[in-house]
């Protein structure tokens, strides 16, 4: 197989193709770009499936408003699940002890977490830092100051290796 060299357009360091979609000495696009779902097009071309899973999954990078309105719309809408089955549950069943629903409300919320752990992910790479990285919110106090970062500190303004500043 061989292999085709390219030259970035701005400073001019070699660099194989296919291999970086940023160069690494100045941050310029190579121009092997794809969106964040991972195909090549327009939001345009995208079906709504598909931008929704763009805008919740855990790839590309997010700012800091973003993240905070993410993670409110995604516990909103919980929320508001929680709120609907338990009115059913109980319009249904008004006799019903009220610790019933609590394995309801856990598989209620289990999308929830996922979820947000997802917006995590990308603002971590916001920062060029690793999902792994949400282990440090496995650790007493220490979890309050990384979710301190996560809200107020801004991220990388250069591309780093998840995609272009946004």
């Amino acid at each position: 197989m061989t292999s085709m060299h390219r030259f970035c357009r701005n400073c001019g360091k070699e660099y194989l193709d296919n291999t970086l979609r940023y160069c690494a000495s100045c941050g310029t696009p190579t121009g092997n770009q794809t969106n964040a779902t991972g195909f090549p097009g327009d939001k345009e071309e995208q079906s709504f499936l598909m931008r929704v899973g763009t805008r919740f999954g855990p790839t590309g990078r997010q700012g800091r408003l973003a993240f905070v309105l993410n993670v409110l719309a995604i516990w909103g809408v919980i929320f508001a699940i929680s709120v609907i089955v338990g009115f059913v549950y109980f319009w249904n069943n008004p006799y019903a002890p009220e610790d019933s629903v609590d394995g309801l409300a856990i598989l209620i919320t289990i999308p929830g977490y996922v979820l947000t752990a997802f917006q995590m992910v990308k603002r971590l790479h916001d920062f060029g830092r690793s999902p792994w990285h949400l282990l440090c919110f496995l650790i007493p106090l220490w979890h309050v100051f990384e979710w301190f970062k996560l809200i107020f500190v801004s991220g990388d303004k250069a591309p780093n290796d998840y995609g272009p500043y946004s």
